[in-house]
């Protein structure tokens, strides 16, 4: 640990950024990955018609109101919650994947812009 620890006190700004870069992908990756797939597969888990009703109307809403998209069907919808409470869930094991892998790429980047540093 006191190795990681000297390694974050020489260049804490990569090390924040790139924790915030890994866990924002780890959520974004998962994210499309379940939710496309879902929409390719055409499955949907258990979710009440009434739910679904509501959700929709709520999201058409919103999309008249700011002309985003046009008219999404209910089960696409209910598809990105069901995509988003399952990343939301995994979480844990996100930051999990955040805090082990930010060093790596932190020193991979610091390596990079030595080198192209040294090349300009």
């Amino acid at each position: 640990m006191r190795k990681y620890a000297d390694k974050v006190k020489q260049a804490p700004t990569t090390h924040v950024a790139a924790f915030l870069f890994l866990h924002e992908i780890s959520a974004i990756v998962p994210l499309v990955a379940i939710w496309g797939s879902m929409y390719y597969f055409d499955y949907l888990p258990f979710v009440p018609e009434n739910v679904l009703d509501q959700g929709s109307a709520f999201i058409q809403r919103i999309c008249d109101r700011y002309t985003w998209l046009p008219e999404a069907s209910p089960k696409f919808v209910a598809q990105g919650c069901v995509a988003y409470g399952l990343v939301k869930l995994a979480v844990p094991l996100r930051l999990l994947f955040s805090f082990a892998a930010a060093p790596w790429l932190a020193n991979k980047t610091t390596t990079l812009v030595k080198y192209i540093g040294g090349r300009m």
